[in-house]
């Protein structure tokens, strides 16, 4: 496993993640 590839997943991962806190904190808003 090259390291671009390593780097590529884990700025996907974090993409995702953020996304989904995101979406966590626009629904406690609405709260």
């Amino acid at each position: 496993m090259s390291v671009d590839q390593f780097t590529g997943e884990c700025s996907e991962r974090r993409v995702i993640f953020s996304a989904i806190i995101q979406s966590l904190i626009s629904i406690e808003m609405r709260l």
